[in-house]
């Protein structure tokens, strides 16, 4: 029957986990379980959160020149990381077809200029009365039909990069059309590209981003102007805004900060760990990660209490040992209350920083740091005879 006592009991730990009344340990039990607590230690300030996150640039920020015409790639001309001037030249293109765009405005040109002098010679036939209106009513529209096929044929040109009375050459240079930095280069000399397929890309001066991931709950903490901090830079980056929806796949919400001018320490594409600084600090606590356990979704720890009732008559409470310090209890029973956390940063050191959801804590507190998973186990009836 044992099976059964247990599968009774696993489906009994929710409710159990809901219940107000402390968990009541023997010393036996205690050092059977090899229970060990430690004092919280406070958070510097008690109002800083570390994220993890990328240093991104603006998609406002980020320029794709593409080929203009079906070519080939003659000569790339800058690498990754080049700061270019406005309108320096990038990549030069040969293209036959270019050399037909050419000649097809030289054709625009003399058909313009032809039913430009068609339309003047009506206008001065029709002062003298000799062609009907019509007629030179239809002279005009044919000059203005004809100057929109030219200004067509010089702006494709224009947009190619080739200067409309140009000589017919076939070659293009494509130009950076403001100064920027070259982030990607996506053809190679001696590559053919299609009209539209993109060549490289830039990246305009102005802000920089910096994007986070956090827990709902702890995101939901901060606020437009909090001040992020990343290690080892001075640059100081302000939340500008807090994602509107949990992502799916890491249930994160993301939160962007904002370097309005991009410092030197850190570079796109880089992966950080920053320091948020809120605006409204609240107390919060550093604790190891084996204090934590998982229950109905959420975190929680067991804190020590004392039972005055159990002790000895005339027998003082246990003391608790030094701030920081670790202690197996192995006196008078000590009850252990499940106290939901919320936690609000990782670590490097494996430690966690959390909130407890309901009251407040001191250094003088004592958290189970070993054991608690076997403290949840007792608290369902799987320990002791089972």
């Amino acid at each position: 029957m044992k099976p059964l006592r247990v599968c009774a009991a696993l489906a009994l730990l929710p409710a159990l986990s809901l219940q107000a009344a402390p968990l009541v340990v023997q010393p036996e039990q205690a050092r059977a379980l090899q229970l060990q607590t430690a004092a919280p230690v406070a958070a510097a300030e008690g109002g800083s959160l570390r994220l993890q996150g990328q240093v991104q640039l603006p998609p406002a920020s980020l320029r794709v020149l593409s080929a203009p015409v079906e070519a080939l790639v003659e000569q790339v001309q800058v690498g990754v990381g080049d700061a270019v001037a406005a309108r320096r030249p990038l990549v030069l293109l040969n293209s036959p077809e270019l050399v037909s765009w050419q000649r097809e405005h030289r054709q625009a040109q003399l058909q313009a200029e032809q039913a430009r002098s068609v339309a003047e010679r009506d206008a001065k036939l029709l002062e003298e009365g000799l062609i009907p209106a019509q007629r030179a009513q239809a002279s005009r529209h044919q000059q203005a039909a004809a100057d929109a096929a030219l200004r067509e044929r010089r702006q494709l040109l224009q947009l190619a990069g080739v200067a409309p009375d140009a000589s017919l050459s076939g070659r293009t240079q494509v130009a950076a059309p403001a100064a920027g930095r070259v982030t990607e280069v996506l053809v190679q000399p001696g590559q053919r590209v299609s009209a539209g397929a993109p060549l490289l890309s830039l990246a305009l001066p102005g802000p920089l981003w910096l994007v986070l991931q956090a827990p709902a709950e702890v995101a939901a903490q901060l606020k437009a102007g909090d001040a992020v901090q990343v290690m080892g830079c001075d640059a100081v980056a302000r939340v500008e805004t807090l994602g509107a929806q949990v992502e799916a796949a890491s249930q994160m919400r993301v939160v962007r900060a904002v370097w309005p001018r991009p410092p030197a320490c850190v570079l796109p594409g880089q992966r950080v760990e920053a320091t948020v600084k809120l605006s409204q600090p609240m107390p919060a606590w550093w604790l190891p990660s084996a204090a934590l356990v998982r229950q109905d979704g959420k975190d929680q720890v067991y804190v020590q209490r004392p039972t005055g009732s159990e002790r000895p008559q005339g027998q003082a409470a246990p003391s608790p040992p030094p701030e920081g310090g670790k202690k197996t209890w192995g006196g008078p029973a000590l009850s252990y209350e499940a106290v939901p956390v919320q936690r609000i940063a990782q670590g490097a050191d494996g430690r966690v920083q959390v909130r407890p959801v309901t009251g407040t804590w001191t250094a003088q507190d004592r958290i189970v740091v070993q054991g608690a998973v076997a403290l949840k186990g007792l608290a369902a009836g799987l320990a002791g005879g089972e």
